[in-house]
Formats: structure tokens, sequence, C-alpha cells
């Protein structure tokens, strides 16, 4: 079933959620990746939904993996350990996870200064930070590390 919902029929690609992921992430449409992030979580019958934040960090590697995403999860810096850091040929997102709110996800990439470990890149940083998987209400935060 999982396999099925990340791939569908004819493989990665395509216009599976997981797909759509990726590609709201590599053009930078935010609206689009929340909606789709909600979607995949939603797809997920409430039973097997498990109130860790592994879990979550758990599916959305092995959905975007799936489909040919750059990701890397619990990733080390200096600073500490990054939930996720993705990687597009326009953008790198530093991404956090809470069950709790967005807005201390998002607050603890910036008080930890996950993003210093990829300013040499030439990408615009994006940090993302994604709540309220508690409540099965993905809600996401966004703040662009200025250049």
């Amino acid at each position: 079933m999982m396999l099925d919902r990340f791939c569908g029929p004819d493989g990665p690609g395509g216009s599976t959620t997981a797909a759509v992921m990726l590609a709201s992430l590599r053009t930078g449409d935010r609206a689009e990746f929340e909606g789709a992030l909600t979607a995949l979580f939603a797809a997920i019958p409430g039973e097997l939904h498990v109130k860790r934040e592994g879990f979550y960090h758990s599916v959305f590697f092995a959905a975007l993996q799936t489909v040919g995403a750059e990701i890397t999860p619990e990733s080390r810096s200096d600073k500490g350990r990054i939930d996720a850091v993705l990687k597009t040929p326009g953008f790198i997102y530093v991404i956090e996870f809470k069950l709790g709110s967005a807005e201390s996800a998002l607050q603890q990439i910036k008080e930890r200064r996950y993003h210093e470990a990829f300013l040499a890149d030439p990408r615009p940083i994006i940090l993302l930070g994604a709540g309220g998987f508690a409540e099965r209400n993905p809600r996401c935060l966004w703040e662009d590390v200025p250049q």
C-alpha cells in the first residue's frame, strides 16, 4: 500500500503525492507543497499514525527519496542535528519537524543556526518548519535566509 501511494502504478514520478511535493520544492511553490504534504499524511489511516516526530520524518523521507529527491535525514553540523536537508537545483531546504507547532520548528532552526553549514553554496537557503502533526493538521512556516 505504501509503495503504491508513494510511487503510483507507473513507478516514481508522475502525479503521485510525493512527486507533487518534490516538483513544488523544485519550483518554490509553497502552497502546492503544503497541500501535497497534507494529502500525504491524510492518506495514511489514522490507526497507523504514531505520535512521534520520527514517524513523520520517516514517511517524509521515504516519500521524497522514492521519487529521486536529494534528501539527507538527520544531517549533522556543529550546531546539532537537522531533521532533513533537501537540495534541488535551485534551492536548499533546511527542515525541522515538530509534533506541536510549526512556529517552534522554525524557531529551533533559527536559534541553532542550522543553515550556516550551507552558506558557501550559491543556492538560496529556505528554512522550513513543519508542525501540527499531533493534531493531524500539518502546517509549514517558511523563511528565506538573506543572501
